[in-house]
């Protein structure tokens, strides 16, 4: 197990001060998690910092940056709940697995993931640590934001695209191939020599139009690839579209 005593300590006292309904003083923290005063301080500082802790004139109390991350993981479990079903279905009709992936920072994560009950294992796996920008969930939330947060996290690719031994597309080269995933509704990840599938992903916003998530559909291309995309990319648009207007 790694040892890494600071975050350790921090989340002590974020569990601490989690379960005390009333403010709990620098020196009962010190007392109850045995941390030294120094430290204790320097602890509450970084995390006052971060709005995870707050000041008031009894002690301190939990922060607004605690809720918001108690809301993303709501937010999320809700998303699960509501995309779940609509998942089941379309790798049942599909022959194949659903990712549902959303975007943090450069990377996109599987959320949940559904296969056909009656051809297990089939698609691809999702995997922890990948570039959005190299995935069809990826591209497919990268095309409905706007093109100055695009070249934000796109500004931190590189690391990841040479350490996926992929080369880096020009922002302007990438920006019009996000164009062309909005104008098709749909990003496409076709069978290559490492990946046998092919995956359809289309994205999920919200009421805002904004992107939350993307459906990501993975199939094995037999038969005429063409047919077989066009049938698994109306697929996905369609269930991410009926997600979308349930989360409206």
């Amino acid at each position: 197990m790694a040892e890494v005593p600071a975050l350790r300590r921090s989340i002590g006292i974020l569990r601490h001060l989690g379960s005390s309904l009333l403010p709990v003083s620098a020196g009962a923290l010190a007392r109850t998690l045995s941390i030294p005063r120094s430290s204790l301080y320097d602890l509450l500082s970084v995390l006052e910092e971060f709005d995870m802790v707050r000041r008031s004139e009894n002690g301190y109390l939990l922060g607004s940056g605690v809720g918001e991350l108690n809301a993303a993981h709501s937010r999320h479990d809700s998303l699960r709940r509501i995309v779940q079903p609509a998942a089941a279905e379309a790798a049942e009709a599909a022959g194949g697995s659903v990712c549902v992936s959303v975007l943090r920072g450069g990377e996109a994560h599987c959320l949940l993931r559904e296969t056909a009950t009656w051809l297990p294992g089939t698609g691809a796996q999702c995997e922890a640590r990948k570039p959005a920008y190299l995935t069809a969930a990826g591209r497919a939330i990268l095309s409905r934001l706007e093109w100055r947060e695009v070249a934000v996290i796109y500004s931190s690719e590189p690391v990841f695209a040479q350490s996926a031994g992929q080369e880096l597309p020009s922002l302007r080269e990438f920006n019009a191939e996000l164009a062309e995933v909005r104008s098709r509704g749909c990003a496409l990840e076709h069978p290559s020599m490492g990946n046998a599938v092919l995956t359809v992903a289309a994205p999920i916003v919200d009421a805002a139009g904004r992107p939350i998530a993307a459906f990501g559909v993975s199939v094995s291309p037999e038969g005429i690839v063409a047919d077989r995309e066009r049938e698994v990319s109306a697929l996905a648009i369609e269930a991410a579209e009926g997600v979308s207007a349930r989360l409206r």
